[in-house]
């Protein structure tokens, strides 16, 4: 198959602009996985930070600790004030 050099002019052009074409596909799919990267690095803190919102802070987790802890022993001083009075 023999072509002119118009032809092979029009097919290099075409060659060239559907290589280019892809050419920035290429980098905008590079720059949408750069963006997700960003994302994913980012998850931590804001799982942490979200977490921290929805549940308690860490001064009333200190706060519950210390309300548990004298319920447990009034718990306990009540049983023994009991078996105390009973004997």
């Amino acid at each position: 198959m023999i072509m002119d050099g118009d032809e092979i002019i029009r097919r290099f052009n075409e060659n060239q602009t559907a290589h280019l074409s892809l050419m920035d596909k290429i980098d905008s799919f590079g720059d949408k996985i750069d963006e997700i990267n960003l994302n994913v690095a980012k998850l931590p803190d804001e799982l942490t930070r979200r977490f921290d919102e929805r549940y308690a802070t860490k001064e009333t987790e200190i706060a519950l600790k210390r309300i548990m802890w004298i319920i447990v022993s009034a718990v306990v001083v009540a049983t023994l004030s009991i078996v105390i009075k009973s004997t």
